[in-house]
């Protein structure tokens, strides 16, 4: 099953910024990297692709492994990348919990997201969200770390 790590916080408007927010949906993208994880940016848009449509393909190109059962796909995002950084010492040794998804080498993308099912929720009042997400490189690729089991190993 996935389990995307979300943190949430409340944010300025993201409608405000307009001009700096990308789009992903089942039928169209401002995206040119989807399916190819070569930047941790091109690695987040995929995996909001493969949750968009729920693509097992598209997920298995930033090591996602799909659970089918109770899934929804159709799913419009939109969204900010705010930060992207490397893995500090700071940052191991404050995530203890998890030290096997927290390396040097590792980077950190901090985005704002809107996340809209398609026909059920009102796309304009949907609340803004703040996704963490901590990506690994791998054969010149990018992968998400979605979970403890999705940690690179040691």
């Amino acid at each position: 099953m996935i389990a995307v790590c979300i943190i949430v916080l409340p944010l300025p408007a993201l409608h405000a910024c307009a001009s700096e927010l990308r789009h992903i949906s089942p039928t169209e993208s401002n995206s040119a990297c989807i399916g190819d994880p070569r930047t941790p940016t091109c690695a987040f848009e995929t995996l909001l692709a493969c949750l968009s449509i729920y693509d097992a393909q598209l997920c298995e190109a930033v090591g996602v492994d799909l659970d089918p059962e109770g899934y929804v796909n159709d799913i419009d995002y939109k969204y900010a990348v705010e930060e992207i950084r490397e893995i500090t010492l700071a940052d191991i040794t404050a995530h203890t919990d998890r030290p096997e998804c927290f390396r040097l080498g590792n980077v950190a993308l901090r985005a704002r997201v809107l996340r809209c099912e398609i026909g059920k929720d009102d796309c304009s009042r949907v609340p803004e969200r703040i996704w963490t997400e901590v990506l690994y490189p791998t054969a010149g690729k990018w992968h998400v770390v979605v979970d403890a089991e999705d940690c690179p190993p040691p």
